[in-house]
Order: C-alpha cells, then sequence, then structure tokens
C-alpha cells in the first residue's frame, strides 16, 4: 500500500511555488480537516521575504506568518489532512508550535486544491 503514497514535495520547493502563488493576493476559505468550510475567510499575500502577509477580517492587524511556521504544518500535512493528528497538535504540540495555524491549514489547502484544477 505504501508504493502509492505520493513522494512529498521538498519544503523548499512547496515554499517557492506557494509564495508564487501569493504573489497576487488571494482570498482565502477557512478550512478545517475536521469541519471542512467554516468560520471566517481571510486574505493572503506573498510580497518578499520569509513570510505570508495575512489580512484576517477580524483582527485589527495584518499578521505576518513566517515560513518556518508553514514548514511545521506541511510536514504534518498528511496526518493533519487524514485527520490523524488534530490542529491542536500544530497550536500546542510536543515539538513545535505555531499560532498561525488557521492561516497556514486554510492556505496549503487551498493552494493543492488550487494545484489539482490546474492540471
Amino acid at each position: 500500500k505504501h508504493a502509492q503514497k505520493a513522494k512529498k514535495t521538498d519544503f523548499g520547493i512547496f515554499w517557492s511555488e506557494l509564495t508564487s502563488w501569493l504573489s497576487h493576493r488571494q482570498h482565502i476559505i477557512n478550512w478545517t480537516a475536521k469541519s471542512g468550510e467554516i468560520g471566517e475567510n481571510f486574505e493572503a499575500v506573498h510580497a518578499g521575504g520569509n513570510y505570508v502577509i495575512v489580512y484576517p477580517k477580524s483582527a485589527l492587524h495584518v499578521q505576518r506568518v513566517p515560513k518556518n511556521d508553514f514548514k511545521i504544518i506541511y510536514e504534518k500535512w498528511d496526518e493533519y489532512a487524514a485527520e490523524l493528528i488534530a490542529r491542536s497538535y500544530f497550536v500546542k504540540g510536543p515539538i513545535a508550535h505555531t499560532r498561525f495555524s488557521k492561516y497556514i491549514i486554510s492556505i496549503i489547502h487551498q493552494y493543492l486544491n488550487s494545484e489539482k484544477s490546474e492540471r
């Protein structure tokens, strides 16, 4: 069974493709593996640097989400998407955690889906 598992793109390559997709401001649909589309949508853009800028509807300030925080979630993406680990793992996880998981999960999910639909 393991032979079918697609080899995951190296994070460096993933980051450059993701930030290229985010070079134009994207409307992101808030999403979780457990509940699907839920909660408040937001916008995100990459304007250079090792972070993505997020424009939340409710937060007064834009958020700068570091590249390293994306890496934390990307490395466990398959487990998260399969609901083997919950979002709380990223919030207070044993190894590394991020306070931006809500944004990162939605961005990665939408990016991977947009990539599929363009093929």
